[in-house]
């Protein structure tokens, strides 16, 4: 067994590099598309640099949030 915790995955879109990298960049964007269908959310934390730290918080319909921290980086 590895102790590696990295997740990988792979997308075909239809938007150009510049438009998937704004959509991430930008706090009210990623906040637009993020997370699952239903739920609502905010990024307590959004450092989009190398190094960088995600904090976003999910909010289902009458329900408790839901906390999940990411750490930025590049490959």
């Amino acid at each position: 067994m590895t102790d590696d915790r990295t997740l990988r995955t792979s997308r075909t879109l239809p938007f150009s590099p510049e438009e998937i990298y704004g959509a991430f960049a930008s706090p009210e964007l990623l906040a637009a598309w993020w997370g699952p269908e239903g739920f609502s959310n905010t990024f307590e934390i959004h450092e989009f640099t190398e190094g960088g730290a995600l904090e976003v918080r999910y909010a289902r319909p009458r329900r408790n949030r839901l906390p999940e921290r990411e750490q930025v980086r590049s490959t």
